[in-house]
């Protein structure tokens, strides 16, 4: 009874750094690349749009494979991970350092226009729009891109559910374990000791489960380097609603397996969605800017920036991550299982596959 009268241990500035972290980590991973696409969409010419987007997507699904990797070894065993101090210390000194290097390189890779000479161009003469109009451009879109956003909603509800709350599946779900093994005596929690079977199995599938998503990473840059020609011999909305409906079929039937194959295997239909998202829906907004078919439905006769609709496309990643956040862990509680992760992540791109097939493709 002396293990059970001891207090737990508080930490709560680890706590808070730990969330503070997280939510900055968060935002600027996801922030930074409106503004990137928009200037790789502006530089290129539409013929290119596709091959700069598939190269970018590339280089994400690479990055991605470096990070999931990293935290799929056991650091612990490491001397590396015993002179930085354990394996979350190792994968975030190891990551930090690879970060600020990517950052030099291209802070430093290509001179800047001073913007005094921008805006002295004889060739911009149009007035720049107002707070309100600029508002209103929002609110009054057009509604091919309102379905847009959307599927687009859809597509990042369905990615997230798997970037997420993959590894607890793992973990859980296929390996058995459980991260809190939970003894309520005398209205008192008390947490199991980090060596129980329980927690050392949970462990073992988070790890398990970063492998799996290394996968899909590496398929998201292989298959990256296909799409634009599927998107010339199937046309666009094929390969759009056929990638969400891959990703689809790929979380059902990982969901009906429950194994270390299935994990690995159907990892990949992850690629493939993720390449898609990162592809299509700005191919498109691209599209509407170049074929100027972005008036909107309410009167508003305003130009809409190109960086603009991009933003709009790409805030649907906070909204869903949102959402999700809401009501993902009622879900997992109603059903009893961390299956219900990928089962939501299966429905949810079914969903974007049928509004995708009402999407505006023009010419794609």
């Amino acid at each position: 009874m002396t293990d059970v009268d001891e207090p737990r241990p508080s930490h709560p500035w680890g706590v808070l750094f730990t969330i503070l972290g997280t939510v900055l980590l968060d935002f600027d991973a996801d922030a930074c690349q409106s503004p990137a696409r928009a200037y790789l969409l502006d530089v290129t010419i539409p013929e290119d749009h596709a091959r700069g987007l598939s190269t970018f997507t590339i280089m994400a699904g690479l990055g991605g494979f470096m990070g999931y990797a990293m935290g799929g070894f056991n650091w612990d065993a490491t001397w590396l991970g015993e002179v930085l101090g354990g394996h979350v210390k190792a994968v975030f000194s190891l990551i930090t350092f690879i970060f600020v290097i990517c950052v030099i390189c291209t802070v430093t890779s290509f001179k800047e226009v001073p913007l005094d000479v921008i805006e002295c161009d004889a060739l911009s003469t149009e007035t720049s729009p107002t707070l309100k109009e600029y508002l209103l451009s929002i609110i009054y879109m057009p509604y091919s891109l309102r379905i847009l956003c959307l599927t687009n909603l859809f597509c990042w509800m369905a990615h997230v559910c798997y970037s997420l709350y993959f590894t607890d599946y793992v973990g859980e779900a296929v390996f058995g374990g459980d991260p809190m093994v939970i003894v309520q005596i005398l209205y008192n929690l008390f947490i199991a000791p980090e060596g129980s079977e329980k927690n050392e199995l949970y462990e073992e599938g988070v790890r398990f489960g970063c492998w799996g998503m290394s996968m899909y990473s590496l398929s998201c840059a292989c298959y990256s380097l296909i799409i634009e020609k599927l998107i010339k011999k199937f046309k666009g909305k094929r390969v759009y609603v056929g990638g969400l409906l891959f990703y689809s079929s790929g979380m059902l039937l990982m969901a009906l397996c429950k194994s270390k194959f299935a994990v690995i295997v159907f990892s990949w239909t992850a690629g493939v969605m993720y390449s898609t998202l990162f592809t299509m829906p700005y191919l498109l907004v691209a599209n509407y800017h170049a074929a100027n078919t972005t008036k909107t439905d309410g009167g508003n006769q305003q130009k809409r920036g190109l960086g603009t609709d991009v933003a709009l496309v790409s805030s649907m990643v906070f909204l869903a991550q949102f959402t999700l956040s809401l009501c993902m862990g009622s879900i997992i509680s109603y059903s009893g299982t961390t299956t219900a992760v990928v089962c939501v992540a299966s429905f949810l791109s079914f969903c974007g596959s049928i509004t995708a097939t009402q999407v505006l493709y023009l010419d794609i």
